[in-house]
């Protein structure tokens, strides 16, 4: 029966015109559409001529030379950089045996609860010139050292901000590829002759290209869309600029000018893969192959890999952690009130909020591109993850010009009925939430098409079968089988908005705080050992949603 409905799907998916018209697909439609307005919104004022003249022209096209230099290098710098921790790291997780072994597969993803703008901000002061650091330093050497060696305000110190804090996109990717690797693989390479680290080079690091890619792409978008970092840097990225543009020189047009450029930047590293792959396929071919088996090391090397993966943990979580908790207790009563009761309110109403929005839209989406393998409907199912992609100063200027042309419309049909305006659209929550569902989409959407790939079509046949319905199957035996799933889809909508900068300090209502615009408003400030109260609130929430991956993780494997 799952063959015979297996070869129904694809004779279905070779004609790309014969799509039934049910509730289902038109709610999927309405998503695609709802996740492209914003864009087509900002399509008019790419024709439109610049507010600020001539001169201001001439100086923004100088400035956006420079901005495609700056964040090139830094993009392809940290993909660099946690490409090649994320792989090594998975790879001594995964083949060796070594003290805690288990302990650090399962903590090297600390550092994503901690957002790049915190680690920054840490950083910065920690290594200042009046720092304890430096002062203990003075007083341990015997020489002199230039504090300026210790600064990190700069493009160096950005990549190595961001590579601490986004490696384990590369780690996790890389180590769920490895976990289903053949052993034979590596086994057959020892009976050649090869060493261990000829074997990791030549063998296993090729065939995880695709892994590796997945997560340093994760990476790139990352990057593309921080504001916090760069700004406090003082670093001239794209977003930097655009944001610069658009409210401090009043020129919205220059802006969305400036976001179409980069936008198409982000085009041609999406479509990179297609150059480095060469369309080649990896996959294993026997379903009788096991996994890696894990070599215990002996000597040194079986407490060099331990040193080295806390010394990296030490360096991206606990150092940044400690320090945290110590500006906490220093500055508590200066800074503690009872507001902070209500930015943890507010950050969790949008955040809950929008991750429930997220799993229902990604929840259509995902079981239409299931039971529909159309051309025409995979197309759109593509379409409707983009918003991932695109960084947040450009789905900013879209979303702010989709909700003013939409307050305006009924404002004029309120007033052709006579009936007052309580309060336009974009003065409320609904722009920032939709602002977060069209970026955080692709994150949910992905994990619960995984978990429906990893179901039978024959269980959904049977319940057609016997009389089911779509609708009437997908509650009935769909939904309840990727209930985890689904946990993992709204965890990790949910860490991402909680770290989120951009969105929230352009999109929230007025006098509107969440826990991340606090820290950004202490650190403007230079009020650093103050945001580090609310900063452990962000950390302690997004590292409680990570508890619970770890232990739906743990729970799938035993």
């Amino acid at each position: 029966m799952e063959k015979q409905f297996k070869s129904l799907l694809k004779k279905a998916g070779n004609n790309s015109f014969s799509i039934p018209i049910n509730n289902w697909i038109f709610a999927h439609g309405l998503i695609v559409v709802g996740v492209l307005l914003p864009f087509l919104f900002l399509l008019p004022q790419l024709f439109e001529s610049s507010t600020t003249g001539q001169e201001s022209s001439e100086l923004l096209a100088h400035q956006t030379s420079e901005y495609t230099i700056t964040t090139g290098v830094l993009i392809l710098s940290v993909m660099g950089l946690t490409s090649f921790f994320g792989a090594l790291f998975s790879w001594w997780i995964t083949r060796y045996d070594f003290p805690g072994r288990s302990l650090f597969g399962s903590i090297l993803i600390l550092p994503l609860a901690i957002p790049p703008y915190l680690s920054a901000y840490t950083y910065s002061d920690l290594l200042s010139s009046t720092s304890w650091f430096q002062i203990y330093l003075t007083k341990l050497l015997p020489f002199s050292l230039d504090p300026q060696w210790f600064s990190i305000s700069s493009i160096r110190g950005a990549i190595g901000i961001f590579t601490l804090t986004l490696f384990p996109y590369v780690y996790l990717t890389c180590r769920s590829f490895l976990s289903n690797q053949s052993r034979s693989l590596v086994e057959n390479g020892l009976i050649l002759g090869s060493s261990e680290v000829r074997i990791f080079l030549r063998l296993i690091l090729p065939l995880m290209k695709p892994a590796i890619w997945a997560g340093s792409l994760l990476v790139a978008f990352e990057v593309l869309s921080d504001f916090g970092v760069v700004s406090y840097f003082g670093i001239h990225t794209f977003t930097v600029g655009i944001f610069t543009t658009w409210f401090g020189m009043n020129d919205l047009t220059s802006a969305v000018k400036m976001a179409f450029i980069l936008l198409l930047g982000v085009w041609l590293l999406i479509n990179t893969k297609r150059l480095w792959f060469h369309e080649r396929r990896y996959q294993i071919l026997s379903s009788q192959e096991k996994p890696l088996a894990r070599k215990r090391l002996t000597g040194s090397t079986r407490y060099f890999i331990p040193m080295v993966l806390f010394l990296f943990l030490f360096i991206a979580f606990f150092l940044p952690i400690g320090q945290m908790i110590y500006w906490a207790f220093e500055t508590y009563d200066m800074v503690w009130s009872g507001e902070f009761f209500q930015l943890i309110f507010n950050t969790l109403l949008v955040t809950l909020l929008a991750s429930t929005l997220i799993i229902v839209t990604a929840l259509i989406s995902a079981n239409v591109s299931r039971l529909y393998p159309q051309k025409s409907i995979q197309w759109l199912t593509q379409t409707s993850t983009v918003g991932y992609s695109v960084p947040s100063a450009i789905l900013a200027i879209g979303t702010i010009s989709l909700f003013h042309y939409v307050d305006l419309r009924i404002a004029w049909s309120l007033e052709f009925l006579n009936i007052p305006l309580v309060s336009p659209l974009s003065l409320t929550l609904s722009m920032l939430i939709f602002a977060y569902w069209i970026r955080f989409f692709a994150v949910s959407f992905q994990s619960i098409q995984s978990g429906f790939s990893k179901i039978s079509p024959i269980y959904t046949q049977a319940a057609r079968t016997l009389g089911c319905n779509i609708t009437q199957s997908f509650w009935r035996v769909d939904l309840p089988m990727i209930k985890p799933a689904l946990r993992g889809a709204f965890i990790l909508a949910f860490i991402d908005m909680m770290k989120e900068l951009p969105l929230a300090l352009t999109l929230r209502p007025f006098n509107f705080n969440t826990l991340g615009t606090k820290v950004y408003e202490y650190a403007g400030n230079e009020q650093i050992q103050e945001a580090a109260f609310p900063s452990l609130m962000i950390v302690a929430l997004s590292l409680v949603a990570l508890y619970f991956i770890l232990v739906q993780k743990k729970g799938a494997h035993s």
